[in-house]
């Protein structure tokens, strides 16, 4: 059983997403597409080196080289460079692999992070920040998550940098 589920704050509509009994979100055709498909290792390997001079890509690329399909986590405390790395490496793939799609998407993150992001990197970059409601940081990322899908049961190649 299926249902179009709506959450409203003091009157107005927020989202409709489709939604099973269970409260469980159901995936789009692209995602259950994507979703469908066979896990494989990530392969090819993503050099980073190749389109960016920055040493922090060379470091990723020596300690933990990122290949085609694999997913990475960046956890670090607050004003350790995150959005900086993240930033080198959006550059790096825009330069080196202009067949990638890719993705900024900047989540509770300073007003004037998102700002220097934007302004510095080539890529559409989607962003919530801090001052935004946590409804809106899951719109957001819902939005990202649909085109990235989109994309890939396209069988284009998506990078989502988080």
């Amino acid at each position: 059983m299926s249902s179009f589920r709506s959450n409203s704050r003091r009157g107005q509509p927020r989202s409709q997403q489709r939604s099973h009994s269970s409260g469980r979100r159901i995936a789009s055709s692209d995602e259950k597409k994507f979703l469908a498909g066979t896990a494989v290792d990530p392969h090819p390997r993503i050099i980073l080196e190749k389109g960016s001079a920055e040493l922090s890509v060379r470091a990723l690329d020596l300690i933990c080289p990122i290949g085609m399909g694999q997913r990475a986590l960046v956890v670090a405390s607050a004003g350790l460079g995150k959005t900086t790395l993240l930033k080198h490496i959006c550059h790096a793939v825009l330069n080196g692999y202009p067949d990638i799609k890719v993705y900024c998407l900047l989540i509770d993150e300073r007003p004037e992070e998102v700002t220097d992001f934007t302004r510095s990197v080539n890529a559409k970059v989607y962003s919530s920040s801090m001052d935004h409601s946590h409804e809106n940081h899951i719109k957001i990322v819902d939005t990202v998550l649909a085109k990235a899908f989109k994309e890939a049961a396209a069988g284009h190649n998506v990078m989502i940098l988080l």
